[in-house]
């Protein structure tokens, strides 16, 4: 379906008077339609965006899981603040797939009990799942969807590519980002079965290394099993405080083993991250100038130069 003047206005954060300015210099090229409108495409939107937006690069559809196996990482406040980022350039869906509902609640108003276990059981199509918010759309959760790890004790490996398959159908996107739960159970294995690429959350403390070589022990194994071509784009530090002897070590370490596998953006702490997440609000939205909302823009522009290099 077309964009019309609106649709790319939100897309591009031009006006709708600035869009028909240029239409009318030369500067960008739209035809109208049977209907008399101008119908834009995504080509519309970067030759925009290559204009407006420093560094943009184009992504045609990525999906990306935030894994950790270990919780208290900031995982979600990342998926989220990522998201939100993310859509200020690029159509981004958030799939929240843990059955905490953690990124739901964060995200949408008054959410109901649909999630992705409608699609599995009663093959509700996803289009009809998803929920639009403010700045980008969510696929969400909620406690009823830990029935699909019961369901699947002994998955089959179709069963194991159902995300995949869903998310196929959808045109909508160029970015999907996937919270997924602390754990490397059937939800994990379900979204490292879909993606594109894969980002690891962690915490300067102990035991953060570990959980990197697991995650990465069950890409490869995922990617084995079904032919698939999944990769850790990077591993991100949260929480961070420099002047903490112990996340420096951390870091250093991770730098010695991993290499440019480590984001040089790290996200520190911040006590308007915490903030803004009882807020129910990206921290770009309730506090801009924040170290935190400055971290996740670099966040978001190193992720985008992995991405698209990929």
């Amino acid at each position: 379906m077309p964009m019309r003047v609106k649709d790319i206005a939100l897309r591009t954060g031009l006006s709708g008077r600035t869009i028909r300015r240029w239409i009318a210099d030369g500067k960008l090229a739209a035809e109208k339609d049977e209907t008399g409108q101008h119908a834009f495409t995504e080509d519309h939107v970067a030759a925009i965006l290559r204009v407006k937006v420093p560094n943009y690069r184009p992504i045609t559809k990525y999906v990306l899981s935030l894994s950790n196996n270990k919780g208290g990482v900031g995982k979600t406040a990342t998926a989220i603040n990522l998201a939100r980022e993310l859509a200020e350039t690029y159509s981004v869906l958030l799939v929240d797939f843990d059955p905490q509902a953690n990124a739901t609640e964060a995200t949408v108003d008054n959410p109901d009990d649909r999630s992705f276990l409608n699609h599995i059981v009663d093959g509700v199509p996803l289009s009809d799942l998803i929920i639009p918010a403010k700045q980008f759309d969510v696929l969400p959760s909620h406690v009823s969807f830990s029935r699909l790890e019961m369901d699947m004790l002994m998955p089959r490996p179709e069963g194991l590519l159902a995300l995949r398959n869903a998310l196929v159908a959808l045109d909508d996107y160029q970015i999907i980002i996937i919270d997924t739960p602390p754990s490397l159970g059937i939800y994990q294995h379900m979204a490292l079965c879909t993606s594109n690429g894969v980002f690891v959350p962690v915490q300067a403390a102990s035991f953060a290394i570990n959980g990197v070589y697991n995650l990465n022990e069950m890409i490869n194994r995922v990617n084995s099993e079904f032919n698939l071509k999944a990769e850790m784009i990077g591993i991100g530090l949260t929480m961070y405080d420099q002047r903490n002897a112990m996340d420096s070590a951390v870091k250093t370490k991770l730098n010695d083993i991993f290499g440019d596998l480590v984001f040089r953006t790290v996200i520190r702490r911040n006590t308007s991250i915490n903030e803004s997440m009882t807020l129910r609000l990206p921290v770009k939205d309730m506090a801009p100038k924040s170290y935190g909302a400055q971290d996740y823009a670099e966040l978001a522009a190193e992720t985008v130069f992995h991405v698209a290099k990929g």
